[in-house]
């Protein structure tokens, strides 16, 4: 398992992800698949989030797959308050039969 920085060239394969998060555990979520940004938008912010100490986005692959993201955003609301949260975390494998 391999865990990087996602950047612009991993901006589909993340819309996809979360995507298929949404469908799959959507009480676990605030959004709908419907939605979720295009892969334009999602390539713009990986660039943006590309040059930040603080916003970032972490994929795991398995393979060549992305399994998992977890992310870092600047809260915004405040300068000194920073919020962290995991965005999503959807192994493929992972079933209820596995629990």
């Amino acid at each position: 398992m391999l865990v990087r920085v996602l950047g612009p060239a991993d901006a589909a394969a993340f819309r996809a992800q979360r995507i298929r998060a949404l469908r799959e555990h959507p009480d676990a979520f605030g959004r709908t698949p419907e939605e979720v940004d295009s892969v334009e938008v999602w390539t713009e912010r990986l660039r943006v989030d590309a040059g930040s100490d603080i916003d970032f986005l972490l994929g795991a692959f398995d393979a060549d797959a992305l399994v998992g993201t977890v992310g870092c955003h600047d809260g915004a609301c405040t300068e000194t308050v920073v919020e962290s949260r995991v965005v999503e975390s959807c192994p493929p494998s992972l079933t209820e039969e596995d629990s």
